[in-house]
């Protein structure tokens, strides 16, 4: 009997700790899917393919972790516990979906970039300098020299590109498309070159990565740089006001909505609003300065139907919600798709400071009961 009362806790343990492995295995692929970007200008295409293939490991081994952490999941009697470990999964998964994504776009960076350096060597001079202008051809001998030095090099290319790169290049396609150049120009072999530069979804990743470590002022140089940054989306839909938002930095946000005050209550493609995301940070000045816009919805829920007010509750950040319950008092009640109110979440966190200042405000129902029929007075005797 006792070892039975036992295994639930021993469950929620193994869920816990799948979650913290996967939050490490997340830096990981990370780090590795980075280095496939890095390796983009260094053209090691051996090291390009291997540093490839050893992230799509690690994503494999990350699906295989989520799918266990479902499993416990769903072998979890406490529903509070429950809903927590589902919440890790959906970001875990959603993390997954994000680096799988980054992924294929820098192999495909790194494909188009070594095809292209491909071509250039195809149009040096037999001196190694590069072709400038228009190929002049004087004699049938010179002409037949020129091809010969061409049709070597682009075997040599051929040669290495399949030993090298076979999964992110095809290298009959950088045959091809230089015939079909040669052939064009009747002869005349001419370049272009423009220099590269990142791209919107690059400086964006690095938009997010600056204000998450509160780096201000390398964030404020970077919109400077490249003012359009303010508004543009991630493939999550959040933009400058979440990032700055999650980092707690109040001048960026500040930035981001007198640049479009519509930016204030922004929803990313799950529902998360500024609010939302500083409230679940423990942001206070960040809350405390989103509550006083007008055109802010505190009582706004997300794809979950969880509001600013469930999260503050779940994280225990009180000053947070006392802020919100102020503000929005319809929010006290509101139910998420799991029946659960603030109450509930409150409750099963075990903060009667929270708790008093819900039932406080006179719109706190007691008796609620969620999706499983327990009241926030049941998850209390529960915990």
């Amino acid at each position: 009997m006792v070892e039975t009362l036992k295994n639930p806790r021993l469950k929620i343990e193994e869920a816990e700790s799948s979650h913290l492995e996967l939050n490490r295995l997340y830096g990981i692929t990370k780090e590795k899917v980075e280095a496939v970007k890095i390796g983009n200008s260094s053209n090691d295409s051996k090291q390009l393919k291997n540093d490839v293939k050893e992230a799509q490991r690690l994503l494999r081994t990350m699906q295989t972790k989520i799918s266990h952490l479902k499993t416990l999941a769903k072998e979890i009697p406490s529903l509070s516990d429950r809903k927590i470990i589902e919440i890790h999964v959906l970001s875990h998964e959603k993390q997954m979906v994000h680096l799988q994504k980054k992924l294929k776009e820098g192999a495909d960076d790194v494909g188009k970039d070594i095809a292209a350096d491909e071509r250039r060597s195809l149009l040096m001079t037999r001196d190694g300098k590069m072709a400038t202008g228009n190929i002049k051809i004087t004699s049938h001998e010179e002409r037949a020299t020129r091809l010969q030095d061409l049709v070597a090099r682009m075997s040599q290319q051929v040669d290495s590109g399949e030993q090298a790169m076979s999964s992110l290049v095809h290298s009959s396609s950088v045959l091809g498309q230089t015939q079909a150049e040669y052939d064009n120009q009747k002869g005349h072999i001419m370049m272009t070159s423009t220099p590269s530069e990142k791209s919107m979804v690059e400086l964006v990743h690095e938009l997010a990565g600056l204000l998450r470590e509160t780096k201000d002022d390398e964030a404020k140089r970077l919109l400077t740089r490249h003012p359009n940054l303010v508004g543009f989306k991630d493939d999550s839909g959040r933009s400058t006001v979440h990032f700055a938002a999650v980092g707690g930095s109040l001048p960026l946000l500040q930035f981001a909505i007198l640049n479009d005050s519509e930016m204030a209550d922004k929803e990313d493609d799950l529902g998360w609003t500024p609010l939302m995301i500083a409230s679940s940070a423990g942001r206070v000045e960040v809350v405390r300065y989103l509550l006083g816009l007008s055109n802010v919805n505190a009582a706004h829920t997300n794809s979950n139907r969880q509001s600013s007010l469930h999260y503050a509750c779940s994280k225990n950040h009180v000053e947070i919600a006392k802020l919100l319950i102020e503000a929005a008092p319809e929010a006290v009640n509101l139910p998420d798709k799991f029946g659960a109110t603030a109450l509930h979440r409150a409750s099963s966190r075990g903060n009667d400071v929270i708790v008093r200042a819900l039932i406080g405000s006179g719109k706190c129902s007691l008796d609620r009961q969620d999706s499983e029929g327990n009241t926030a007075l049941l998850v209390v005797q529960i915990f």
